[in-house]
């Protein structure tokens, strides 16, 4: 009698084993598809969303302050020896200005309250502007109201349109000069006027270089806007009126061409005595892409080849925004 033994399953181990891999490329390509999907946004990314949500901002607030330094290049024995000039020199290095605003785009409208402080001499002024350009400001020790009204029309919609398509292009040469090593970003919390909030703060530090190239690419573009040569437009007709001139036979197109290429011509020429010391501008997101604080640090020196001195003035800015569309 022949025993029959029975047959190995090898095929059938195999198959076993195939499905388990077959499970495991399922899993590896679901994991996969959600990291893909949940991959984190750079800090470029964030600021060009933050951009175009600024854009979408109706009303806000906004608190502010302003710190200027001022170096004159004057040695001690220089400073002491002229009283006047060292007590300017030092109202200015100390300079401070904050203040509180709050503004309706849609309105074309603002107001507030600044403070000036100089060394301890302090001007507190209150400011309103409506119409996009007429200005009501109240001084110091006075009971009435300086108006500067515009001469210009109000905007229209389109004219509103072109300024904030300008905002995104300017904004849109500034974030594309940003490159990952100039970048750094980190989670913060903060707690502001209405709240607080965990922001993404983003921190973006230029050099001399790249800082000077910035401000070529600018000049440019800010001239080339419509809504920015319109505004030009108007500021020539007023200072060709007083100082006499005929305004019906001036070319505008010309004249404003002509102020550009002084423009870049003046820029190139005082690139090699001038320094852009720092360059540093901190923004802090929330998570609908609001940007709720600004903190600006930027300073320059300027060599004078004739006296031999070098001129330096700085300033930081720091800015919280609140308030938004309530």
């Amino acid at each position: 009698m022949v025993e029959l033994k029975p047959k190995k399953k090898y095929g059938g181990i195999n198959m076993n084993k195939k499905r388990i891999l077959a499970g495991l490329m399922v899993m590896v390509l679901i994991m996969t598809a959600f990291s893909a999907c949940s991959k984190k946004e750079t800090a470029k990314e964030i600021l060009e969303k933050s951009v175009e949500r600024s854009m979408e901002i109706k009303t806000s607030k906004q608190t502010f302050n302003m710190d200027i330094s001022y170096d004159p290049g004057f040695t001690e024995e220089e400073m002491a020896g002229d009283p006047m000039t060292a007590g300017l020199v030092e109202m200015i290095d100390s300079m401070n200005i904050s203040g509180e605003f709050a503004s309706d785009v849609e309105a074309g409208s603002s107001s507030g309250n600044m403070l000036l402080d100089m060394k301890g001499m302090q001007f507190k002024l209150e400011v309103y502007v409506s119409g996009m350009g007429n200005i009501a400001v109240k001084m110091p020790m006075s009971e009435k109201y300086i108006t500067v009204n515009s001469s210009g029309e109000v905007p229209g919609d389109e004219e509103m349109e072109e300024m904030k398509k300008f905002s995104q292009e300017i904004a849109a040469s500034l974030i594309g000069s940003f490159s990952e090593e100039n970048m750094a970003m980190e989670s913060k919390s903060v707690e502001l006027e209405d709240g607080k909030y965990d922001l993404k703060e983003i921190t973006v530090t230029l050099d001399d270089s790249e800082a000077k190239a910035l401000i070529k690419d600018l000049i440019p573009k800010i001239y080339a806007n419509e809504a920015m040569r319109k505004s030009m437009e108007d500021n020539l007709k007023l200072q060709a009126e007083m100082e006499g001139k005929n305004v019906d036979g001036m070319d505008l197109d010309a004249e404003i061409d002509t102020m550009i290429e002084e423009a870049v011509s003046a820029f190139d020429e005082a690139e090699g005595v001038f320094a852009i010391d720092e360059f540093k501008m901190v923004f802090g997101i929330d998570g609908d892409y609001n940007t709720r604080t600004t903190d600006m640090s930027m300073a320059y020196s300027v060599a004078d080849e004739t006296t031999g001195k070098t001129i330096g003035m700085g300033f930081a800015i720091a800015s919280e925004v609140y308030g938004i569309d309530e």
